[in-house]
């Protein structure tokens, strides 16, 4: 088993970062409101990023069966593994705040969601990650350590219970998960209600009402694979808390390639949804 998920953990890194690349190269060039563009293109380095500092010290670790690079490597391996995760999901909270005041609020959505204002939201988003990150190696009583059972290194504390463990787990992935569930069935809610309405007019209109209800399909896919990824996280911290060194390294393993998984899914949800992603796509393979 633990061969197969290093095969496994090896080609989900490796398509996270060719996929992130092309999606950063493609948003760029794609026909997205500035303000998503943004937040996308955050989103996409945040993941891009978590390949290649988290996934790839991973799967060198899974490969040799240990910690292969010096002991300072670990402690950044550890601290931008939260920086880097932390960023990436504040962008996905992010993108389902603008889909919501977009899909709500149409009228005022420009006035809201400004340019400058998601400039100031994804800073925010990557100061306050690597602050927290920060607090995660430098507080009192707290170390890097290598996990043999996940194949990574992550922070721990000397004095017990990891409190800020679980404060980072609760804090960024259980209510981020639980809010964006929220949002995403209140945001499911005004598109079906928008469709039905724009039924009547979309003869004369020619106007397509499939295309919020589409849009809103995206970004709940966008979630349910988030919350796919990171409910064995939440779980295995549980019971690795609660049993110490319980879990093997076919489950450490299995957890570490869910988080990767997350990470490189994003450009074939948006290929799938998104028609001028699509086109852009083409457009850059013809460039080449």
């Amino acid at each position: 088993m633990l061969p197969i998920l290093t095969v496994l953990l090896g080609t989900t890194v490796s398509i996270s970062i060719i996929s992130n690349i092309i999606c950063i190269c493609v948003i760029r060039i794609t026909n997205f409101t500035s303000v998503r563009r943004v937040l996308l293109l955050s989103l996409s380095v945040a993941d891009l990023a978590i390949g290649i500092f988290s996934g790839v010290p991973s799967l060198a670790s899974a490969i040799v069966k240990g910690w292969p690079f010096p002991q300072w490597f670990c402690w950044m391996e550890a601290l931008t593994n939260v920086q880097f995760n932390v960023t990436s999901l504040l962008c996905v909270l992010a993108l389902n705040i603008d889909r919501y005041i977009a899909i709500s609020k149409p009228l005022l959505y420009s006035s809201i969601a400004t340019y400058r204002r998601a400039i100031v939201v994804v800073t925010a988003c990557w100061v306050l990650s690597f602050i927290w990150a920060l607090l995660e190696g430098v507080l009192p009583g707290r170390y890097a350590t290598y996990l043999p059972d996940s194949f990574s290194c992550s922070f721990d504390s000397q004095n017990g219970t990891d409190w800020h463990g679980f404060i980072t787990i609760a804090s960024f992935i259980c209510i981020p998960a639980v809010f964006s569930l929220i949002l995403s069935y209140k945001i499911w809610k005004i598109a079906r209600h928008h469709t039905v309405q724009l039924k009547v007019l979309s003869t004369v209109a020619n106007q397509n009402p499939r295309v919020k209800v589409k849009a809103t399909f995206m970004l709940i896919l966008i979630n349910l694979f988030f919350l796919l990824a990171w409910f064995p996280v939440v779980v295995a911290s549980a019971i690795d808390e609660i049993i110490p060194k319980s879990l093997s390294q076919s489950v450490g393993l299995f957890v570490s390639l869910s988080t990767t998984f997350h990470i490189c899914t994003n450009i074939f949800v948006y290929y799938w949804n998104n028609k001028s992603f699509r086109e852009s796509v083409k457009k850059l393979v013809k460039m080449r």
